[in-house]
């Protein structure tokens, strides 16, 4: 598995796989939840390494923190009740569950300075889900959202702050929301015309939107509001993400027929097409270092794919 052959490489090893994967903090390692074994999650090393964590329950989502000792993963108990554990990374440690609440708590992200973890959960009569944070040890969760639909919450460079999406309701279509890690009130971004799949990094956001014909991708200064579409040919554009170093995004695509993958340089350069195997794609994700990439696809078995990024 070495960085520096351009090979691309399957990670999942012929098994079905969720679509729950996460980097390590150094980029030498993914951690991904497994199906049909959904039980065990498997760290994958680039040096050939393969470590199974059985940690006894369903995981999904995995997350692992900024230090790289741990990994937070949501999971559903016999009564079909989700909530947010952690487990060391290579398992030694006995996976700690986070919340215990009658509703669902799912999602977890790991603040960067791995002091706290934002979930949705739909406790407190949120019938589609609001953002909370908890202290990564344990202990109370705070409500940071009201809106009843937030989904995905997404930690922006330095912590103070998250974006997230609400999902449409009443007739409105999907919006994009900030919030202050202390909580407060949240800041509408964007204008309602179908914006989701929010990506921050440091003042810029980047997400898909409704457009007619299709669904572009545009960028978003958070101090201005300058809104610039990097996007413009009718097609069905979505899951955009940053690179580390922000000097580019990677977006899926059907421009070219396939749904594929597609790499673009900022300020003004041209789409690049980095895939070309088909399948549906989804899970889009840069290496903390930038050097590679990784991605899921559906062909015929959900796969999870890794290379080096030209």
């Amino acid at each position: 598995m070495d960085l520096e052959t351009g090979t691309k490489i399957n990670v999942t090893t012929g098994e079905n796989f969720y679509d729950g994967v996460s980097w390590s903090p150094d980029s030498t390692a993914l951690v991904v939840s497994r199906n049909p074994h959904p039980e065990v999650m498997r760290r994958v090393g680039f040096d050939g390494s393969v470590t199974d964590i059985s940690i006894e329950k369903t995981a999904k989502s995995p997350d692992i923190s900024p230090d790289g000792q741990y990994i937070a993963f949501w999971s559903i108990d016999d009564e079909g009740n989700g909530d947010i554990w952690k487990i060391s990374t290579d398992g030694g440690m006995p996976a700690v569950r986070l919340t215990s609440h009658p509703t669902a708590d799912v999602w977890p992200a790991w603040s960067p300075d791995g002091q706290w973890i934002a979930f949705t959960s739909r406790r407190d009569g949120s019938l589609g889900g609001d953002i909370w944070k908890m202290p990564a040890s344990g202990g109370q969760a705070q409500r940071l959202t009201s809106t009843k639909s937030a989904r995905r919450p997404r930690w922006c460079e330095g912590g103070e702050s998250l974006v997230f999406q609400t999902d449409a309701d009443d007739g409105h279509p999907p919006h994009i929301w900030s919030i202050s890690a202390s909580g407060g009130s949240p800041n509408q971004i964007t204008e309602g015309r179908g914006e989701s799949e929010p990506d921050c990094l440091a003042n810029q956001l980047i997400y898909a939107q409704q457009e007619e014909g299709g669904q572009a991708i545009v960028s978003q200064d958070l101090t201005t509001g300058e809104v610039s579409g990097l996007t413009s040919d009718q097609a069905s554009a979505r899951h955009p993400r940053w690179s580390a170093d922000g000097s580019r995004i990677s977006f899926i695509s059907n421009k070219e027929g396939a749904s594929e993958v597609y790499a673009l340089s900022l300020p003004g350069g041209s789409p690049i097409r980095i895939t070309d195997d088909g399948g549906q794609k989804s899970a889009p994700s840069w290496s903390p270092d930038g050097a590679s990439f990784l991605y899921s696809v559906q062909l015929g078995r959900q796969e999870i794919w890794h290379f080096p990024v030209p």
